[in-house]
């Protein structure tokens, strides 16, 4: 595959790999001079694009040799809540099980959802969400 055509978990895995290993991870530490890109990260330099995607990727599988799901796990949520334009709203909802699957099919572009919020990585997406009153119902059937 060609990178135009690579799925876009691996595009987002290969980016935090670059991230990792050329010590980019920005620190989000409250202690002043401390990197938070320590030891912690060193564990995923030499991981495979696929164990790392499933460290990344709360529903990530591989179906015929591609690689699908975008909801990410809260590892996933933070590196990318670092690196990238992220639109993050609380909400106190129950995800429903209906809820996790819709989203699986229908999202785009990577996602954290969890019963005390959403995150979206998408600036159309945000915008669909906010116009929709920031209702997960509403913006389920939307998308």
């Amino acid at each position: 595959m060609t990178s135009n055509n690579e799925p876009l978990q691996y595009k987002i895995i290969k980016s935090i790999q670059k991230i990792i290993s050329e010590g980019l991870i920005k620190s989000s530490s409250r202690i002043p001079n401390l990197p938070k890109n320590s030891k912690f990260y060193e564990q995923f330099k030499n991981t495979s694009k696929d164990k790392l995607g499933y460290a990344i990727f709360n529903n990530f599988r591989i179906r015929r040799g591609i690689p699908e799901g975008l909801r990410l796990t809260s590892l996933g949520n933070e590196i990318l809540k670092r690196n990238f334009e992220h639109w993050e709203f609380s909400h106190d909802i129950n995800p429903t099980p209906k809820m996790y699957l819709f989203l699986d099919q229908k999202m785009e572009w990577p996602y954290y959802f969890t019963k005390k919020k959403l995150v979206l990585f998408c600036k159309e997406d945000a915008a669909w969400y906010k116009l929709n009153g920031n209702d997960i119902h509403t913006f389920i059937d939307k998308i």
